[in-house]
């Protein structure tokens, strides 16, 4: 849909438009390095917000499905820093606008404006570079969209959406025309709700979160009512086995895990299922020994040896060399939010840090990351508990099935415990 008055959006908010294509030495210099560890010293962020929104809208590409993880986390350190850092809230401004309108306002520039996508895509086969939807367009991956797989951003995109409009951060022309990009991509060009997976993966799941939230912001937005069932169909799929069952824990499986909150979240589930929440959450619990490691088929990982950064940055690095690192920790600080749990805070400080340091000169600097990281916690009194355990026989499905999964033979799961 051609908006009226979209040339004069352009003009108005475009960065296309304003001083040439190129970036100056000092935008470049603004434009790094995002998202920084703390915004409160930057004396002019008007300039940094408009350097960085240039630096996104002029890339060529940027991925869809991994792209967004970080800057949700910066919404998440602005919302449980109490909202009171509004620098960091331009910098989500500047990201959405530039990676959202502005993208979408280059497409249509160019004609192609009805291609963009900012969830997944079931009617267009094709390769990890491109796919052809029926109507012979092609879709350029993290041109367009993210292909199959587009929609693992699609929770971070609309939850930082729904943060500006509280906060009134977007005009009323800048949400009509966010409000058309996500009806586009819930259309039948793009999404056939009965094809791709239909069960309990990273798949379905890690792409599920997006639609869920916009059903919840958008209940009118076009499938609502095929969505709606699809992800019925997902979620019973994981209730009716009690438990998921892809063996890959890192990159997937917080993959999968985030988008089972993500919908818990947006469908108003987090109470009503709890308990097989918490089934899925205890297994994968029992992966995590204290000082950091982790045990069973495909769950070891190489650990970060760089200590001063991760405390410089522990809303991003983790203890674990794995692909965007912060990502599993944070699922368990979502998870211990939710639930007011210590077991689950817990293994997010494992994630994050690995446990506590010996006493040393670097103690100072882990209590401080620590206060970064986990802040909202202590300010509730909330403190990691280590899970008491013993030898037992891991099960797969504990609530159903009840499959012996994995030997656990530490006597518990203190740092210096044999694992």
């Amino acid at each position: 849909m051609k908006f009226a008055g979209a040339i004069l959006f352009l003009i108005l908010y475009s960065p296309f438009f304003a001083g040439g294509a190129q970036l100056s030495e000092a935008e470049v210099k603004l434009a790094s390095n995002h998202p920084r560890t703390t915004y409160q010293e930057v004396r002019d962020i008007t300039a940094m917000a408009e350097a960085l929104r240039r630096e996104l809208s002029l890339r060529n590409s940027y991925s869809f499905s991994r792209g967004w993880w970080v800057w949700d986390r910066l919404r998440a350190r602005y919302i449980d820093g109490g909202r009171r850092d509004r620098n960091e809230l331009l910098i989500l401004q500047a990201v959405f606008r530039a990676l959202i309108l502005d993208w979408h306002a280059k497409l249509e520039k160019q004609g192609e404006e009805e291609l963009m996508f900012i969830f997944f895509v079931t009617t267009a086969p094709g390769s990890k570079v491109e796919r052809k939807l029926p109507d012979g367009a092609v879709l350029k991956r993290d041109y367009h969209g993210g292909g199959y797989h587009g929609g693992w951003g699609g929770g971070a995109r609309m939850r930082i959406y729904e943060e500006l409009v509280r906060q009134k951060m977007l005009t009323t022309e800048e949400q009509a025309r966010f409000k058309e990009i996500v009806c586009q991509s819930m259309s039948r060009r793009f999404l056939d709700f009965s094809k791709g997976s239909q069960s309990a993966d990273n798949h379905s799941f890690g792409n599920a979160g997006g639609i869920a939230m916009a059903l919840k912001l958008f209940p009118e937005a076009p499938q609502a009512q095929e969505a709606r069932a699809w992800i019925g169909r997902i979620w019973k799929h994981l209730a009716d086995f009690g438990d998921w069952t892809e063996w890959n824990y890192f990159p997937y499986g917080p993959i999968f895990l985030h988008g089972m909150i993500d919908i818990a979240e947006s469908m108003g589930w987090i109470e009503t299922e709890a308990e097989l929440i918490h089934a899925v959450g205890k297994r994968v619990l029992g992966f995590i020994h204290g000082g950091g490691l982790r045990g069973g088929p495909n769950c070891g990982s190489p650990v970060f040896s760089d200590r001063a950064a991760l405390y410089r940055d522990p809303w991003n690095l983790g203890n674990y060399r794995v692909e965007s690192p912060g990502r599993d920790g944070h699922f368990w600080y979502r998870l211990a939010q939710h639930y007011r749990n210590g077991h689950y805070l817990w293994a997010a400080t494992q994630s994050v840090f690995g446990g506590d340091p010996v006493k040393s000169p670097g103690i100072d600097s882990f209590k401080a990351a620590y206060s970064e990281r986990f802040g909202w916690f202590l300010r509730r009194s909330i403190h990691p508990e280590v899970p008491e355990d013993t030898s037992r026989i891991g099960l797969l499905s504990a609530l159903k099935y009840k499959i012996p999964e994995r030997l656990y033979l530490g006597a518990n799961r203190k740092a210096g415990t044999p694992f």
